[in-house]
Parts: structure tokens; sequence; C-alpha cells
């Protein structure tokens, strides 16, 4: 679903009013660095509106499952949830997890930004400690099918981390 106008001005007013409260109210700041702000930018400029979800602070969070509330409007792609889903899958099974080698940047391009953001930018998934020290989620393979094919064989159902 493509968000309307309003909905995008309604995202970028509230992100807005949450970097000048950071910058007006010290004590209640919580004194992002610019790498954070990068990836800010980096979200609003490539439209990834769906990980707003995961930006502490400009939505509430919920401590209990580590997820952060969002807009009702918006939507999470549906490539977004498959990654979401396999990378459960994965975190699940231990035993198939060496199996999971990242996505293919040229074939499956929306899952392999998604997991970037994911791994890198959100710093979530920690057991998956292989794309931090190989610092790529690049597979040079395409993966998609094969994961599907994983999801079918343990009838994994999707997942859904908000």
């Amino acid at each position: 679903m493509k968000l309307t106008e309003q909905q995008v001005a309604l995202i970028h007013a509230r992100v807005n009013v949450f970097l000048s409260i950071d910058a007006l109210r010290p004590e209640e700041s919580r004194h992002y660095d610019a790498n954070s702000l990068d990836l800010l930018t980096k979200i609003l400029d490539s439209e990834y509106y769906w990980a707003l979800n995961f930006w502490q602070g400009l939505f509430s969070f919920d401590e209990e499952s580590e997820n952060y509330q969002n807009f009702g409007f918006i939507e999470r792609p549906k490539y977004v949830q498959e990654v979401f889903t396999i990378l459960e899958m994965f975190r699940k099974y231990e035993d198939i997890r060496d199996q999971f080698k990242g996505f293919d940047a040229h074939e499956e391009t929306d899952q392999y930004c998604v997991l970037e953001l994911i791994i890198f930018d959100f710093n979530r998934y920690k057991e998956f400690t292989k794309f931090r020290e190989e610092n790529t989620v690049n597979s040079h393979w395409p993966m998609l099918s094969t994961y599907r094919d994983l999801l079918k064989e343990h009838s994994y159902l999707v997942y859904d981390p908000t």
C-alpha cells in the first residue's frame, strides 16, 4: 500500500517534532548522534516508513516485546514481513541456522536492504554474528526460494514483530 501525501506529511511532522523536542529539552534528550540522524534520513529518503516502527522514542516502545508501536496506516510490505519470518525461522531452528546466508544484493535487492537495516542499523537478531563479523548480508547468490522451501518444510507461520 502506498501512503498518501497526508500520511507522509504526518510522518515527517512527527519526526520533526521529535527532533525539535530532543534539541529543545536537554533533560528529555536522547542525544542522538550523527549516525542515528543519518539512519533516520536514510529511512525517510528510501521511503522505508515501516522501519520507523523500530525507532526508539519516535513511537511508543513496548519493553516486554521489544517492539515499537506504529501508526496504524504504516503497513509493512509483504517482502519485509517475509524477511522477518525467515529470520524468526532461523532463530527458532538452531540446527538449520548455518543455512542462512543472507540475500543476493543484485537479485533480491528489497530483501537485502531490509536485512541490512535490521542487522546493522537496528542491531537486531544478534545471534546472526557471522554477518557482523563479515560486515555484509550479501549471499552473492539468490537464496529466497531456498528459504521459502524451508518455511514450507517447517510449516512456519508468518511472524509479525510488532
